[in-house]
């Protein structure tokens, strides 16, 4: 019995400890593109998933769709998946062009802004984003990363976070 509450006490211990490290790669990612996806009918998702069909076959033939071809592809596969992409990719071009030069570059260079371009989002697996935040973090001043709060407000946490990493 004992062992059984210890095991138990140190799984819920560890979970503790892990949690906040697996939100912050989650906020990193805009809520706008949560939502998005989120709220995609049933017949979008299946239109979504014949859209990365097309573009896995494409890869695999060598001649990988540009992302004004799954732009294109999108708009004749699904009218409506298509305006809320564009309703998205407007709301977060509007969202970076409000920031700062240092933020744009910031928030650019994470590649979190994408919407089905044929990219993953991030820079890979998850070493590779926080390497990335903690460097790229360095060089923004407050005003940076106050204008980076305001148009992405997960992003208090993450550098929150960063603060408290070496």
């Amino acid at each position: 019995m004992w062992r059984l509450t210890i095991f138990l006490f140190a799984l819920f211990v560890s979970g503790l400890c892990d949690a906040p490290k697996r939100d912050i790669m989650k906020d990193v990612i805009p809520d706008e593109i949560f939502k998005f996806f989120g709220t995609m009918t049933w017949e979008e998702k299946e239109t979504l998933k014949e859209i990365k069909q097309a573009v896995l076959q494409s890869s695999r033939n060598g001649t990988k769709l540009t992302p004004d071809e799954i732009t294109a592809l999108t708009k004749e596969k699904s009218p409506s998946l298509y305006e809320k992409k564009i309703a998205l990719e407007n709301t977060l071009k509007n969202k970076v062009d409000a920031l700062t030069p240092k933020g744009q570059t910031f928030i650019q260079a994470l590649n979190i802004t994408s919407v089905m371009t044929g990219q993953s989002y991030g820079v890979g697996d998850r070493s590779d984003m926080l390497a990335l935040l903690r460097k790229n973090n360095r060089d923004l001043t407050q005003a940076d990363r106050k204008a980076v709060i305001e148009q992405f407000p997960k992003f208090k946490k993450i550098f929150s976070f960063l603060q408290r990493k070496p």
